[in-house]
């Protein structure tokens, strides 16, 4: 048994009277002391005491310890208003020695200098149930709380001061504050009767669906008014207890009053919810299962009006699929599309539902156009030189109809660079070979010839082009230019096909010079394109089977000086107006009288061969085996009056193929039969697949000129050393520029390449 050594404050004497020969001695115990003085500890003693001896006593015998209620002194260390005494019983501060001491304690003396009393606060905060503050107190340590006064809410009696929300464990006012405290006020609702007027039963849906889960069942919540109003007394019927089970029941969860409907087969069925003597009939739809959710086995087993149930069942749902999907694509139609706008957005490129289908569509392709980015469905947006609304339509077709929705939106405009005033690239695209443009040949082209619009039937048409806009008007903000190359659409009646009238009956008058004008000049402000480029082949005579006339001269040179006027009149003063001419044929476009009106003119420095036999189609100066030259056509435009530094000349990116027969060295000058186009990208690749090491090839240093001839076969082209020389010659005449048929022949950009680092 543990022995307790009491100490008190007045020193209780102990009398020993004598013991008896046979009585038991006291038991002795010890305890750890140390005393401190202000810088170290002076003593550190196991002092033993007997069960009877009182510690006060101990600690003056052994200690001097002068004690009155505190301690004045001990082994000559004096209590004074600069020191004080801290005692510690196993780490626990005592503010005197009335304390218990047990065997194997630990007492500890510090004699301190006195320091400002270190008094520990605690907050008290009172809230209600919704944590919202009420009141806050701040409290000494040990010291009681003064509560704040009763609160008063109306409709309810204040219960209590709690330390939960639950009002479980009330607070105590007499608690000693020995932390920090959140205290709840907590009130009871005064009851009050109020009269029902009105019930009613919030069903998620009247809709039911047999053995679908969870489909095939729903609860409703019982709402009463007015709010406050209690269920006392309810009950529930239904009209068809074989396809419906209802039944009243109390949540679990949040212990509300709620109704329970399950299907039990298809059909019709109410049920009938009576609360505090009010009712109120609620009507269900019960479908039949789903026609493709049921077993192939099954569906045999079924009754032909189950069956037939079924099957109207999918199509109201089909059509009803429609319905929800056309109204989604709708809303968001009209919260997703911006107002304006600088960069693409993204677009619905199909539907959710089998049935309904989307078709886009833009008034200005330009601008914004529909497309992916990233296999992400956008709407790319294109900045022009002025600020322009676009009209975004959405057609949207279902089993219901079609509906068209449209929005307006603003693009703001840029301000694009001006054109160089050095000679200039110009490259021909087709829309119909078109495969991007390399990111190399970017800042080689100053110009883009987009090919191609048409003249036919007495009108312009853009439309064969438009799928261009959106790869190449972007370039634009780099600087580059796009000019629409304008081609005649015309035909000569052959085989019974009747003629199809082109640009020689289109310019015939002047009604028709006008209203082709006006056509042209509208599409390239519209579009913000830079220019037009006039490809017919041509005035007067015909290279494509196209009709022709001996007026076409002279109305071609009204044609082009109404164009002109036209365009100078039009709100961009900075338009290009180009001809790609027939290097045959340089009287036939009036090029002395229309210098004026032409920015640039184009010569076809191409298909310069002979039909029969082999010869060079695309040579840059005159010599064997070419008829037709750079060299030659340049100085037969130059005796137009036509300045020499707005002549471009143009650099094959294709050539010609023969079957040849008979013997030669170099194969020109054979017979040829068969002969046909191919680009430089499919002569390279099946002809020329070593640059540093041609086999078969063969050039000509007086013409400039490259051809393939393996005595079956005499190929005409450009390849890059004739590209690269026929650029340095057009550098060296000053002209104002080089062009390229067609840009999307070349082969991994190297004639582009040897055209750019030899022109400029």
């Amino acid at each position: 048994m543990k022995k307790i050594l009491l100490l008190f404050l007045l020193l209780i004497p102990f009398i020993i009277t004598g013991c008896k020969p046979n009585e038991e001695k006291p038991k002795e115990y010890s305890f750890t002391f140390e005393l401190y003085n202000e810088t170290e500890r002076i003593v550190n003693e196991t002092v033993t005491y007997k069960e009877d001896d009182n510690l006060i006593d101990v600690l003056k015998s052994k200690y001097s310890l002068v004690y009155e209620g505190e301690i004045k002194e001990i082994k000559s260390l004096l209590l004074s208003d600069v020191a004080y005494f801290k005692i510690t019983l196993n780490g626990e501060v005592k503010t005197n020695l009335n304390f218990v001491i047990s065997d194997q304690d630990h007492l500890k003396i510090e004699y301190l200098k006195n320091e400002e009393p270190v008094i520990t606060k605690y907050t008290v905060t009172f809230k209600e149930v919704d944590d919202s503050v009420f009141a806050t107190k701040v409290v000494n340590e040990n010291e009681i709380v003064v509560l704040p006064e009763t609160p008063v809410r109306e409709g309810y009696n204040f219960k209590g001061f709690y330390l939960d929300k639950e009002a479980v464990n009330e607070f105590v006012s007499n608690t000693s504050i020995t932390s920090d405290l959140v205290v709840y006020v907590i009130y009871e609702e005064v009851e009050t009767h109020i009269e029902t007027t009105d019930i009613n039963v919030e069903f998620p849906t009247l809709s039911l669906r047999k053995m679908t889960p969870p489909e095939n069942k729903t609860n409703g919540l019982i709402v009463l008014s007015p709010e406050g109003a209690v269920i006392e007394t309810y009950g529930l019927t239904v009209s068809d207890p074989t396809k419906l089970q209802s039944f009243i029941f109390t949540d679990p969860q949040d212990g509300l009053r709620k109704v329970h409907v399950e299907c039990l087969d298809y059909g019709e069925a109410d049920v009938i919810i009576t609360v505090n003597g009010i009712s109120k009939t609620y009507s269900f739809t019960l479908y039949p299962r789903k026609e493709e959710e049921v077993p192939f086995d099954e569906w045999f087993e079924m009754s032909f009006e189950e069956q037939e149930a079924m099957r109207i069942d999918r199509e109201r749902r089909e059509a009803e699929a429609e319905v929800n999907e056309v109204a989604r694509i709708k809303d968001w139609f009209a919260s997703s599309l911006p107002n304006s706008t600088t960069e693409y957005f993204e677009l619905i490129d199909r539907s959710n539902a089998s049935g309904v289908s989307l078709t886009w569509f833009t008034s200005n392709e330009a601008v914004l156009y529909p497309t992916y980015v990233d296999s992400v469905y956008v709407a790319q947006v294109n900045q022009i030189s002025y600020d322009v609304t676009v009209t975004l339509t959405l057609m949207i077709k279902s089993g219901a109809g079609e509906e068209t929705l449209t929005k307006e939106i603003s693009v703001p405009g840029i301000s694009l660079k001006p054109i160089p005033s050095r000679p200039l690239i110009f490259a021909y695209i087709r829309s119909d070979t078109f495969k991007g443009i390399e990111p190399a040949d970017i800042s080689r082209v100053d110009v883009f010839n987009i090919c191609f619009a048409t003249v036919r039937g007495g009108s312009f048409s853009f439309a064969s082009v438009k799928s261009l806009l959106p790869h190449l008007m972007p370039l634009r903000q780099l600087g580059k230019r796009i000019v629409i190359s304008v081609q005649d659409g015309g035909k000569n009646a052959s085989g019974g096909v009747p003629e199809t009238k082109g640009f020689s009956a289109a310019v015939a008058t002047a009604e028709g010079r006008t209203k082709i004008v006006t056509e042209m000049v509208e599409t390239v402000i519209k579009y913000d394109l830079d220019g037009i480029d006039l490809d017919w082949e041509g005035p007067g005579f015909s290279f494509s089977n196209n009709p022709s006339s001996p007026n076409d001269v002279k109305n071609f040179e009204l044609f082009v000086r109404e164009l002109r006027e036209a365009m100078d009149a039009s709100p961009r003063k900075d338009l290009l107006l180009t001809a790609a001419c027939a290097m045959s044929y340089p009287h036939n476009y009036s090029l002395g009288k229309l210098k004026d009106d032409f920015d640039y003119i184009h010569i076809m420095t191409y298909d310069g061969d002979s039909a029969g036999t082999t010869s060079h189609h695309s040579a840059t100066k005159s010599g064997r085996g070419a008829a037709w030259s750079a060299e030659k056509a340049v100085a037969n435009f130059v005796a137009t009056g036509y300045p020499k530094n707005r002549l471009t000349i143009g650099s094959a990116f294709y050539g010609k193929i023969w079957d040849v027969s008979g013997s030669s060295t170099d194969g020109i000058g054979l017979s040829g039969a068969n002969r046909r186009t191919s680009s430089y990208a499919n002569i390279r690749r099946e002809y020329l697949l070593d640059l540093n090491n041609p086999v078969n090839i063969q050039r000509s240093n007086e013409t400039l000129t490259t051809w393939y001839y393996d005595g079956s076969k005499f190929i005409t082209f450009e390849d890059p050393w004739a590209v690269a020389e026929k650029a340095k010659w057009a550098k060296a005449q000053g002209l104002g520029g080089m062009m390229m048929w067609e840009y999307n022949f070349d082969y991994q950009c190297e004639l582009m390449e040897a055209l750019y680092n030899n022109f400029r």
